[in-house]
């Protein structure tokens, strides 16, 4: 495994979340974007982790991508207002005031930069989010069994339409919806609600497949032995009744917890 922000790669010298892809005759592609590039992990010795958290520097490419295409950009300030625009596309929150998402119209191109690169690996700047607090990337191995989808705790888990609905709008329908009338598909005017037909979704079919599958990810074999000293942390793990809240087997009694200080409103 390669350490620092450098790519992660698998003890075969591939790079696990790329892949090359061949979808018409003598035309060869790079994959790149796809739910394992946040969801496989490669282990010390170089084995991939299928579901896990990824430690690939998501942010860290994308800020070295941003540097290079502002360097090549024969425009500096029509790149610049293309970067301010996919980023509000993602985040912006213009029914707050001020939107949170406005310090981006005072930053410069290295600014925002910089930004992407302090995101550190297995958190993301993702989609409904904003660009300055990354999400810590949840990782996919036993989801079937929680009860709630998604770092937020906003997506109930009922069962297998529930993860295949959270799958298409995270494959983009959420940007089809109007969010007290900014609607992120209509870039750059974020305010009328394109055709639904100029835009595609995987089919149920095809949801109903990947769901099974991530169903079907099952936990790595413990590489600690069950010896004396671990013997004394399940006395400790007993006595201090961590169980309550990680309840055996799936060590998760699946409830939402608040943090310190927040009050849940009575409207929930």
């Amino acid at each position: 495994m390669v350490q620092g922000d450098r790519r992660p790669v698998a003890n075969d010298g591939s790079l696990p979340v790329s892949q090359y892809i061949i979808r018409t005759r003598g035309k060869v592609e790079l994959g790149s974007v796809s739910c394992a590039f946040c969801h496989t992990r490669v282990m010390p010795g170089g084995k991939t982790l299928k579901g896990a958290q990824s430690n690939f520097p998501i942010q860290r490419a994308v800020a070295y991508g941003r540097r290079a295409n502002a360097a090549a950009a024969p425009d500096k300030e029509a790149y610049l207002a293309q970067v301010r625009t996919a980023l509000r596309s993602l985040h912006a929150t213009p029914w707050l005031r001020p939107d949170p998402e406005s310090r981006i119209d005072t930053m410069s191109a290295e600014d925002l930069a910089a930004v992407f690169e302090a995101v550190p690996p297995g958190t993301s700047l993702r989609q409904r989010g904003n660009s300055f607090l990354a999400i810590q990337v949840p990782d996919l191995i036993g989801v079937k069994d929680r009860r709630y989808l998604d770092r937020t705790g906003l997506e109930l888990h009922h069962g297998i339409g529930d993860f295949m609905r959270y799958a298409a709008m995270n494959q983009g329908a959420d940007s089809l919806a109007s969010y007290a009338g900014f609607i992120p598909a209509d870039s750059p005017r974020f305010t009328q609600l394109p055709g639904p037909e100029k835009f595609s979704r995987y089919s149920d079919e095809q949801l109903y497949a990947l769901a099974r599958y991530v169903y079907s990810l099952k936990p790595p074999p413990n590489p600690n032995k069950f010896d004396s000293l671990a013997a004394r942390g399940q006395k400790i793990f007993e006595r201090e009744r961590c169980g309550t809240c990680h309840t055996p087997p799936l060590y998760t009694n699946n409830k939402l917890t608040p943090a310190d200080g927040f009050q849940i409103p009575r409207s929930t």
